[in-house]
C-alpha cells in the first residue's frame, strides 16, 4: 500500500496516517520530520529517496504535497507499480490555526491544486477528507 495524506496544519493528517499505518502494515513517513534537517526545497527529494527503499508506505505531512508533486513529474516506465494507491485530501482543520497555519494552507492548496488534474489523469483516487472518527480504509485498487 502507498498512500499519500495531504492537507494544511492541523487537519488529522498524522492521526490518519498513525491509523491506516496499523491497518496495512506500513511504515508512515512524516515529511515535517525532514525539514529539521534539511532545507525546504530539498525535502522531497530526500523522502522520495526514502520512500524507494519501502515496499508500502504512507507519507504525510505539510510537505506531502509537494512530495507527490515531485513524484508525478519525475519519469517513471510504463511497466513500473503503481506510484500511488491513492492520495488523501484534508481541508478541514480540527482545531485553531495561527495565520501563519492558515497561510501554510493555502500555499498547500494552490499545490493540490495543481497535481488534481494529473492525479486524475493517472488513475490514481483522491480520498476526502473524513472526520477523524471514522478513519476508514481506502477502496482497493483493482
Amino acid at each position: 500500500m502507498k498512500l499519500a495524506i495531504c492537507g494544511g496544519p492541523h487537519t488529522g493528517k498524522s492521526a490518519l496516517a498513525e491509523k491506516l499505518s496499523e491497518l496495512y502494515s506500513v511504515p508512515v513517513v512524516h515529511t515535517d520530520d525532514w525539514i529539521k534537517d534539511h532545507s525546504w526545497s530539498d525535502v522531497p527529494d530526500r523522502v522520495l529517496e526514502k520512500l524507494a527503499t519501502l515496499d508500502g508506505w504512507i507519507v504525510e505531512g505539510t510537505q506531502a504535497a509537494r512530495v507527490v508533486r515531485r513524484m508525478l513529474n519525475t519519469p517513471h516506465p510504463p511497466s513500473a507499480a503503481p506510484l500511488l494507491d491513492g492520495v488523501y485530501w484534508l481541508e478541514k482543520t480540527l482545531s485553531e490555526v495561527t495565520e501563519k497555519h492558515q497561510s501554510m494552507a493555502k500555499g498547500i492548496a494552490t499545490i493540490f491544486a495543481g497535481i488534481r488534474p494529473v492525479l486524475a489523469k493517472a488513475s490514481i483516487p483522491i480520498f476526502p477528507g473524513l472526520p477523524p472518527s471514522m478513519f476508514p480504509p481506502p477502496p482497493r485498487r483493482p
